[in-house]
Formats: C-alpha cells, sequence, structure tokens
C-alpha cells in the first residue's frame, strides 16, 4: 500500500510537472534499493504511477476534446523545436528588479472600477 501511494504521488508530480519526472524516477529507484520485497515494492509503484498517469489522460482528453498527450508535445517543442530558447535567461534574483522594468504593472492589472 505504501508502494502505490508513492507511486501515485509520483505519477501525479509527473502529471503537474513534467521535468519532476526525472525526480520522481530518481525516487522510485531509491525506493526500490531495498532487496527483501522487491518485487511487490516495483508492482505497487507501477501501480499507483500508472493510476495516476491513466486519470490525466483521460483528463487530458475530457479537457482537450480529443486524444493528446501533452508531455510529448512539451517534449517537441521545447527540446526539437527549440521553443524553449525564446524564455529568458534570468537569474533566480530577478523577481526582485523585473518589476521596475514595468512600473505601470500595477496600474495596468487594476480593475476598471471607477475611482
Amino acid at each position: 500500500m505504501p508502494a502505490a501511494l508513492a507511486g501515485l504521488s509520483f505519477g501525479l508530480c509527473f502529471d503537474f510537472r513534467y521535468g519532476s519526472g526525472v525526480m520522481a524516477a530518481g525516487a522510485a529507484l531509491w525506493y526500490l534499493r531495498r532487496r527483501e520485497r522487491r518485487l511487490q515494492l516495483f508492482a505497487g509503484l507501477l501501480a499507483g504511477g500508472l493510476g495516476s498517469l491513466i486519470v490525466a489522460v483521460v483528463a487530458d482528453w475530457w479537457g482537450y476534446g480529443s486524444f493528446e498527450l501533452p508531455a510529448l508535445s512539451y517534449f517537441y517543442q521545447n527540446f526539437v523545436l527549440g521553443r524553449s530558447n525564446e524564455h529568458g535567461t534570468a537569474p533566480f534574483f530577478a523577481y526582485l528588479y523585473l518589476p521596475l522594468a514595468t512600473p505601470m504593472a500595477p496600474l495596468v492589472c487594476r480593475s476598471s472600477s471607477p475611482l
């Protein structure tokens, strides 16, 4: 049961942020390092992970209106077509100074209600 819950959480981790699938795979390998009951742990991880992935595929199918695999589209757009190069490369502390580059942002985001 704990392995199935771990697999479910690893699958959800991948569903919500595709890049974290690498982290989930590493954590799953670490989880399988124990020799005793390795097959049972692997089956639980696989069942939980596949369960969350199936739910995500059904939700995407319902949301997009057709069968789509967003993870493959993400990979194709960012790695094959190179769209990730179009994003900025600012450091992590850029959130401190980037709002100063657009000082009108608080006025633009304001609601249209009269003063």
